[in-house]
Parts: structure tokens; sequence; C-alpha cells
């Protein structure tokens, strides 16, 4: 009978053990191909942590088994999908019963693993275009987690599609996590900017060396009829004297032929004076938009860190 209930704790504690994971994966072997290393620099209101000189417990490896998540107050899809390091349409296609603009508190979403397939001859990795990675910054939050951004800019004559990028901290005593990074909208215009994010769970590291790579951007072909021609009119931003919030607001507006724009986003983008990103958010319109017709918005974007000195609005519309 001993031998049985010890057998018993002992498959209990191997099923225990099987449990969630964390988005970060530790790498036994720092790579950083995005150039040099950024050096983090808490804000000012963040408290700095002393390392810990001992050695951590490895973070456990991703696997492919899905998790839920349950809708807290406050929540929206494209935030429960950034915490977990997926594209809001992964998310979307794990529940499609689900109404991302009627949510309840307490409902039931299954998570998608976020780890990427191994590359092979009918699934090859993407190949980045010549977009340009701007400098990352993670800024501490108030539930000790982190918000990385990067803003990537389309330097090229043609619109690109599906950015995605690896976060890299590296803490003191050598350990390296990584975190993926998910854009803000799917299209970048040529000419733009789009900022990826990321957010590392809490208990985050207080003191790290930042290093991003972009991992992939698609060219959207010429007669491609995904993306419609939707304009934002009649902007307006008030920003805070403090610095710490704006508020937004504008018109969607609808070119006077084609389809009808089932899915519209308005990306905002705050920015602090050296046109570095410290906060973003999403509107997305309740209702589909006819051509020739006309969409208002407005929402709230928050800084992170620094003051906000202007706020960009982008928006992407979808038959």
């Amino acid at each position: 009978m001993t031998h049985l209930r010890n057998a018993f704790f002992l498959l209990a504690f191997l099923l225990a053990a099987c449990g969630p994971v964390k988005t970060l994966t530790p790498v036994t072997t720092p790579t950083l191909r995005s150039g040099e290393l950024t050096p983090f620099t808490p804000p000012a209101s963040a408290t700095p942590v002393a390392a810990n000189p001992s050695t951590p417990t490895p973070l456990p490896s991703l696997t492919p088994t899905p998790l839920t998540h349950l809708v807290r107050e406050g929540e929206d899809m494209f935030g429960i999908a950034l915490r977990y390091g997926l594209p809001l349409d992964a998310l979307m296609t794990a529940n499609p019963t689900v109404n991302p603009r009627a949510m309840s508190v307490g409902m039931s979403l299954l998570v998608p693993a976020g780890e990427r397939p191994t590359p092979t001859v009918a699934n090859p990795t993407p190949t980045p275009l010549p977009v340009r990675a701007g400098a990352p910054v993670c800024y501490p939050r108030l539930d000790s987690s982190l918000l990385c951004l990067v803003t990537v800019s389309n330097t090229t004559t043609t619109a690109v599609e599906n950015l995605s990028g690896v976060f890299r901290l590296r803490v003191s005593d050598g350990e390296m996590l990584e975190a993926p990074a998910v854009p803000l909208l799917n299209l970048l215009s040529p000419g733009a900017g789009l900022p990826l994010t990321a957010v590392i769970l809490p208990p985050a590291p207080q003191h790290f060396e930042l290093g991003f790579e972009l991992t992939s951007a698609l060219p959207v072909p010429e007669s491609d009829s995904r993306y419609l021609n939707a304009v934002i009119e009649g902007l307006e931003v008030g920003i805070t004297p403090d610095g710490l919030s704006a508020s937004v607001k504008g018109e969607v507006v609808m070119p006077p032929t084609g389809e009808s724009a089932q899915t519209v986003w308005v990306g905002l983008v705050a920015l602090n004076a050296q046109g570095q990103p410290v906060g973003v958010r999403r509107w997305e319109s309740p209702q589909p938009l006819p051509p020739g017709q006309r969409m208002a918005f407005s929402a709230m974007v928050y800084s992170l860190g620094e003051a906000i000195e202007k706020v960009e609005a982008l928006v992407e519309a979808r038959p």
C-alpha cells in the first residue's frame, strides 16, 4: 500500500508540473542579430530592484498545449491577444463563437499556442523586407509586468503586412528571455511607422539589456483586395497638461465606390518628444462601414512613461 501511495504522489507531482506556461522562453545561447543592445533605464516613477545574485530557476519552455483565459473587467480581445503574444486573428479564429464586442466578465477564451511552426520546405520562414526597426523600449506597469514597444518604419514603396519580431532581454546574471512581438495593425503603408508590442509577464526583471529582431514583413500585392482605401479626417488630439494621457477623435471615411468595410481599426500611437512610442491603443468599429459613408471614433491613449508630445492615427479597413 505504501508503494502505491508513493506512486500516486509522484504522478500528481508530474501532472502539476504540466500547467500553463509563460510567454517568455529562456535562450541558453544568447545571439542578438538585431545589433547593439540598448541598456534599459526605468522611468523615475519606477523603483529599481537589485538583481538576485543566486542562479535563477530556468523558465519553462513553450508548449503547443492551448490555454484558457477568463475575461476580466475592462479587458478586450486585442489586449488579451497582446498579453499572450498572439495576433488578434489567431485568438478570434480559436474562439469563433465569441463576439469580440460583446464579451462578458468571466467568459472563458481558448488561447492557442503562440509558438511558430518549425520552418520546412513547404512552410519556409518569410524573408523580412528592408523595413527599419527603431530603438526598442520597455516600460514597467503596476502589475509588475513590462510592456515593450518598437516602431517599425516602411521605407519601401510597397505596403507590407504580417509584421512580427522578437524582443530579447538579457538579465544581469546572463539569462536570456524572449517575448514575441505583435503589431498594432496588420497593414503598414509606405512611408508609415507601426508599433510592435509585447507583454513581459510578472515578475519581470528590473535590470536587463534589450534587443529586438524583426522576423517577418510580407509585401502586399498591388492587386490585393483584402484592404480598403479608408482615410481619417478631422483628427483632433487633446493632450492633458501633464502629458500622461490624450483624447483622440476623428472620422473614418470610406471611398464612394467599392465594398463595405466589415472591419475598421484605428491604431493610436502616443509619441514622446524624441519620437519614441510611449503608449498605444486600438479602436474597433462597432458596425460595418458602407462605401461613401463616414464613422466617428473617439478614444483615450495613455503614456507608460514620458510625457506625450503628439499622437498619430493609422486606419485599416477590410471587407
